[in-house]
């Protein structure tokens, strides 16, 4: 095998052990709970959707939905 595709292949098992860790770490809470939070880690909307099971809009929206929320909850602070 030689270096780039030992390196592509390295990426691949990487990617799934991200996406499975991201899985554990969500697991039973409610989706925008799930969206908040590996958003935090900065995973990209595409990253999540994959982890989720959404589409990659589905993902911007929902992060779109909890920023506004986030700014209303500190303006009335």
């Amino acid at each position: 095998m030689d270096d780039e595709n030992l390196l592509k292949s390295i990426d691949s098992k990487l990617y799934l052990l991200t996406k499975l860790m991201a899985l554990d770490v969500v697991k039973g809470r409610p989706f925008s709970e799930q969206v908040k939070m590996l958003h935090s880690v900065e995973m990209s909307p595409s990253e999540i959707a994959a982890c989720l099971g959404k589409t990659p809009n589905n993902i911007r929206v929902a992060i779109h939905t909890l920023k506004k929320k986030s700014k209303k909850e500190k303006k009335n602070e």
